[in-house]
């Protein structure tokens, strides 16, 4: 296969995939500010960021606000919170008291840094100017925090991986992606990232234009393996008859679990082009890809996609409800935003049937996952996107959690 350096797709469809959410502008306050009197919770228990974004008309505004539990009933308080600029989000390493606020415009982000009496200090900011142009495409999944001193930002349009040092904001080297390339696809970096055997894993799907000027999803994803201690690719492996993988994990064996996200769907129910939905598994030890299968295989020809580990090898995945759909769907968008998605649990490692879960409801698609303190959370957008909750997703059944006015797109530890 040979590569090349990927072209653009139209900016409004790839803005929509990596948002995952139908904002398609990027309005707002120029900087990241802290809120009025610059003091949060201040007790010595556990604080959390969840990263939220408001939409009204075509204007954003996104906010870090802190809570000190993730669960059904806690507090939210927009009073106390920091205004991200320009639709951004916020990143951070869990439970180190430290974030960073992504700017939606430009490419930099700023330092925020927890005091002893709950108020964030304003720490440095740094510019990727020189390596990127803009940071308004960056989602949760395109930050991963290896050390104290070690950060990995991806920016497929811009073929690197930036590495930046937090303890000194500095960037200290890059990781030339083009070899990733494919001529006329947009490379996109999946959500959920592992790491096994010293190596950092990451999807990587391709959006572009296909037959008679359809727009959706390539047949085939790649997954990234990358030695951060020589901060080099140590291999590119090939997902054939296989789109969008939006998710990874690792289970308690070591091997890793692949499978396609809700993306390809939307756009392939509305006649564009899209890969095949699959799952797959990577033996502890291998490259080898096993077990792989189209999900319709597992699922009973259900339409299903998104895939978030609840325990063991047990996943849950959102599942498209066509008699829910309206008739008049018409875009990507709005299948992603249509009140006809539910929850369905599916053990992979076994040949059975996929178990709807109907005590979950009903919502839109938009979902995004968090590990925190060692357990799943998803934050269920709802219906145009004008709240989240968010659900834990590890135990025997799932509970819910907080539910926040606005779209959740990162949640972690603060302390």
């Amino acid at each position: 296969m040979k590569h090349a350096p990927p072209s653009r797709a139209p900016g409004y469809l790839v803005s929509w995939l990596l948002a995952g959410s139908l904002f398609l502008g990027a309005c707002g306050s120029s900087d990241a500010t802290p809120p009025d009197d610059g003091v949060g919770p201040s007790n010595d228990g556990p604080l959390y960021v969840l990263s939220a974004r408001i939409t009204t008309g075509s204007e954003l505004a996104s906010f870090a606000l802190i809570v000190d539990s993730l669960e059904e009933g806690t507090a939210v308080d927009f009073g106390t919170s920091i205004e991200i600029a320009n639709g951004g989000i916020v990143v951070g390493p869990p439970g180190q008291g430290v974030m960073y606020a992504v700017d939606g415009a430009t490419p930099e982000l700023t330092e925020f840094r927890l005091q002893p009496d709950g108020s964030f200090a304003m720490g440095e900011t740094l510019s990727f100017l020189n390596f990127s142009v803009t940071t308004e495409r960056v989602a949760r999944g395109n930050f991963i925090f290896l050390s104290d001193t070690k950060v990995y930002s991806i920016d497929t349009f811009a073929q690197l991986i930036i590495i930046w040092d937090p303890s000194v904001m500095a960037i200290t080297g890059t990781i030339d992606l083009s070899e990733i390339g494919i001529p006329g696809e947009v490379a996109l970096v999946g959500d959920g990232e592992v790491i096994r055997d010293g190596e950092v894993v990451i999807a990587i799907d391709y959006l572009g234009l296909g037959q008679n000027g359809q727009t959706g999803f390539a047949s085939e994803s790649v997954l990234l393996f990358l030695d951060p201690n020589t901060d080099t690719i140590t291999r590119v492996l090939t997902i054939e008859n296989c789109g969008s993988v939006g998710s990874l994990f690792l289970d308690d064996r070591g091997d890793i679990y692949g499978a396609s996200s809700f993306a390809g769907i939307t756009t392939r129910v509305v006649g564009d082009r899209g890969g095949p939905e699959c799952v797959f598994r990577i033996p502890r030890g291998t490259y080898d890809v096993v077990d792989q299968a189209l999900l319709s295989e597992r699922t009973g020809d259900l339409i299903a996609g998104s895939m978030f580990r609840s325990r063991d090898t047990l996943a849950y995945f959102r599942v498209l409800d066509l008699s829910l759909l309206p008739s008049d769907t018409a875009t990507a968008g709005e299948v992603s935003a249509a009140r006809a998605w539910t929850w369905g649990l599916l053990d992979l490692a076994q040949n059975e049937p996929i178990r709807l879960v109907p005590e979950l409801g009903v919502n839109g698609a938009v979902v995004f996952g968090f590990e925190i303190d060692g357990e799943t959370w998803v934050a269920e957008s709802e219906e145009g996107f004008t709240g989240a909750t968010l659900v834990n997703v590890s135990g025997q059944s799932a509970r819910r959690g907080v539910f926040v006015n606005a779209l959740i797109r990162n949640a972690f530890r603060l302390r």
